[in-house]
């Protein structure tokens, strides 16, 4: 089996959260939850950022991708300076446990019209689903 991490990239307060939220009605799944099951696609969904988690989740992150075949996660863009977890090193452990890794950008701040974001929850099905 192909393990898939799908990283939803975007500065603080663009969408990210919005976006996941959107995705997780797509599969109908409640919002508060982070294990899924779609189809026959079983997996893991971060809310939150690592870099708003801090330093310490970066070993949550190495422990979660280990037990699940499919990941969903934000994440701020590499060139965020507020944050001492930077996006190289989401990539490092998701590759460390061999995940084949794709990006979706949330671009903004946040205020685009809804449409956009279910757009954008569209693409992280598109991309779980392939």
């Amino acid at each position: 089996m192909i393990k898939k991490a799908i990283v939803v990239i975007g500065k603080e307060q663009s969408g990210k959260s919005n976006t996941i939220r959107i995705f997780k009605e797509l599969i109908k799944i409640p919002n508060s939850n982070q294990k899924f099951k779609y189809k026959d696609i079983d997996g893991y969904i971060y809310s939150q950022t690592i870099q708003e988690k801090g330093k310490g989740d970066i070993c949550s992150l190495a422990n979660k991708v280990s037990k699940h075949d499919n990941i969903i996660l934000p994440s701020r863009p590499q060139d965020c300076k507020d944050s001492m977890i930077k996006l190289t090193d989401i990539i490092r452990i998701l590759e460390m446990y061999e995940f084949n890794i794709s990006f979706t950008t949330i671009a903004g701040d946040g205020q685009r019209k809804e449409s956009y974001y279910k757009s954008k929850a569209k693409d992280i099905l598109d991309l779980l689903e392939q």
